[in-house]
């Protein structure tokens, strides 16, 4: 099995609209691509023009942007009950979707839903998701494209690694699978056991580390995740990467994360090569 040893970053770790000088940091502390943040004000989805600057900024240093994550703003939820609310969310969806293919990318990171109380009764909204799930499948086949689902976060619709293991293994692995949020995967549950769950469908990954109680979005080995123990599931399952990190600090200097981000992907590239053997 071939690994790509490639590393990325979402875009919204620069607080933004990408600019040149962010990219050429980017390039320059190792890593060869982004992930959109497909929301304001870090890439809006409404001008085409920025789909275009952006394109243009990523090639001039020889980076691409491999996926773009879906809006999950205020007013977006392909979970809703209320079918105003889902069928506008994928409308939105839909203009995402066409971003990404203009920009170059294959892969469209989506939610299941969003957040849920604590007691809620969700059987609709997951009905509504996976309802949701099967017309946006039919748009990414129309553009060539694939569809990631990110495991959520506790108290949002499928935060149960086994019921979104389920939904996900309703549809086609060769156009639907996994969007592996390690940090997600870690809060007030064992990490490893959680990426057990999702082995064999990861299509796209999304790592950052955290205390285990939050999602803190932390550079790889700041925090409490096992990452032998993950990376190791992830190989054995057949994931090859390329490798994204979410990592972004709201109040921090996002340079600082960048370097320490790059520490930690130079890390995680030798603890790579050493459990493939490679």
């Amino acid at each position: 099995m071939k690994l790509e040893m490639s590393f990325g970053l979402q875009s919204d770790l620069f607080h933004g609209k990408l600019s040149e000088h962010e990219v050429q940091c980017a390039h320059d502390a190792g890593f060869t691509f982004f992930e959109m943040w497909g929301m304001d004000p870090y890439f809006p989805l409404e001008p085409p023009d920025e789909t275009d600057r952006v394109r243009t900024v990523l090639e001039k240093f020889g980076m691409t942007a491999k996926s773009l994550h879906a809006p999950i703003d205020k007013g977006w939820d392909i979970s809703a009950v209320d079918e105003n609310v889902r069928e506008k969310s994928l409308r939105r969806t839909r203009l995402a979707a066409e971003r990404l293919v203009a920009l170059g990318g294959d892969v469209l990171v989506v939610h299941p839903g969003r957040g849920r109380q604590p007691d809620e009764d969700v059987t609709k909204r997951m009905s509504q998701s996976e309802r949701s799930l099967t017309e946006i499948c039919e748009f990414a086949w129309e553009l060539g494209i694939k569809v990631a689902v990110e495991n959520p976060c506790p108290n949002e619709v499928f935060d149960e690694p086994e019921d979104l293991r389920a939904l996900i293994d309703r549809f086609d692995q060769d156009v639907v699978g996994i969007c592996f949020d390690s940090s997600h995967a870690n809060i007030l549950r064992d990490g490893v056991e959680t990426t057990k769950v999702f082995q064999g469908r990861v299509m796209s990954v999304h790592l950052s580390d955290n205390d285990g109680r939050g999602d803190n979005h932390l550079p790889p080995f700041e925090g409490s995740i096992d990452w032998e123990g993950v990376l190791g599931v992830l190989i054995e399952g057949g994931f090859t990467g390329p490798w994204l990190f979410e990592v972004l600090g709201w109040d921090a200097d996002p340079y600082d994360f960048l370097r320490r981000a790059s520490e930690g992907a130079e890390r995680m590239r030798r603890l790579i090569t050493e459990i493939s053997g490679t």
